[in-house]
C-alpha cells in the first residue's frame, strides 16, 4: 500500500475526519479555506458544485433554513447599498413624481406616421416600441413628447443601462443632484 492510499484512508477514517474538522475551524485553516476560495481553481470548483444536483439540493436546504433566510436578508440589503441600486431607485421615484404625459397621442402619431423605425438601430419595431427619454427624468428630463424618442425594446434596454451607469458616476463624482 502506498502513501497515497494510506493519506486517503486516513482521511476517510474517524481519526482523520475529526483532524480535518479541527484544522478547518483553525486560524490557519480558515485563512487557507478563504484564499482557495478567491482563487481561480476555488471559484471554478464552487460554481462546478452550485451547478451539480447535489449542489442545487444544498443550497435549497440552506435557504430554507432560518440561517440562509438571515444570510440572504443581509445580502439583500447589501446590494440595496450599491450606487446602481439607489440611482435606479431615484430614477423611478422621479418618473413617478413627473408630470403626466400630455403631448403622448401627438407623439404616438408622429412615431408611426415620421418614425416607424428605431432611432438607434434602424430597424422596424412593428407595434411592439418602447418610449425611451432622451434627457433622462433623474437628470431633469420631462415626460414631453418632444423629449421622447421610439426605440426597439433592444436598444432601449442598452440605452437605459448606459443612462444608469453615467448618472451612478457622476453622482459619485458629485457632479449630479437626483431629486
Amino acid at each position: 500500500m502506498g502513501r497515497a492510499e494510506k493519506d486517503a484512508r486516513y482521511r476517510q477514517s474517524a481519526k482523520g475526519k475529526a483532524a480535518a474538522k479541527r484544522y478547518q475551524q483553525s486560524e490557519k485553516g480558515k485563512l487557507a479555506s478563504a484564499k482557495y476560495a478567491q482563487s481561480e481553481k476555488g471559484r471554478a470548483s464552487l460554481a462546478k458544485y452550485q451547478q451539480s444536483e447535489k449542489g442545487k439540493e444544498t443550497i435549497s436546504i440552506y435557504y430554507q433554513s432560518e440561517r440562509g433566510k438571515l444570510a440572504f436578508a443581509k445580502a439583500s440589503a447589501k446590494s440595496r447599498q450599491g450606487e446602481k441600486y439607489k440611482v435606479t431607485q431615484a430614477k423611478h421615484k422621479a418618473r413617478r413624481k413627473a408630470m403626466p404625459i400630455l403631448d403622448y397621442p401627438d407623439f404616438i402619431l408622429w412615431m408611426y406616421k415620421v418614425k416607424p423605425r428605431c432611432i438607434k438601430c434602424n430597424c422596424a419595431y412593428g407595434d411592439s416600441f418602447e418610449a425611451d427619454h432622451i434627457i433622462p427624468i433623474a437628470e431633469g428630463g420631462t415626460n414631453k413628447w418632444t423629449n421622447l424618442q421610439p426605440l426597439c425594446r433592444e436598444c432601449h434596454r442598452l440605452k437605459s443601462n448606459e443612462d444608469i451607469s453615467r448618472i451612478a458616476r457622476l453622482k459619485r463624482e458629485g457632479g449630479i443632484l437626483i431629486k
